[in-house]
């Protein structure tokens, strides 16, 4: 649960907000809402990973840590082609 107040919760959700209007997207949308949920309730990573279910390739779309997790290069994805949420 996060400790921020609700005026400070209520910042993040706008800051989201505010950078999905930004030219450059997806990538100014992706690190508003990276930082929102580290706010929210922390992470050391974020990434966003896009699954096609045709061919059952994932590729990795967004990583706030693009040295260690690159945005690069395709991969089979899961059995089941369901989401991933790790950490909880």
């Amino acid at each position: 649960m996060s400790r921020l107040s609700p005026d400070a919760r209520w910042s993040l959700l706008q800051d989201v907000v505010q950078a999905s209007t930004q030219p450059g997207q997806p990538v100014p949308l992706f690190q508003a809402v990276d930082n929102a949920l580290g706010g929210l309730v922390g992470h050391k990573l974020f990434s966003l990973t896009v699954l096609d279910q045709q061919s059952g390739e994932a590729e990795r779309f967004y990583s706030n840590q693009p040295d260690a997790y690159p945005v690069s290069g395709r991969q089979m994805g899961t059995s089941k082609n369901l989401p991933f949420v790790a950490g909880f």
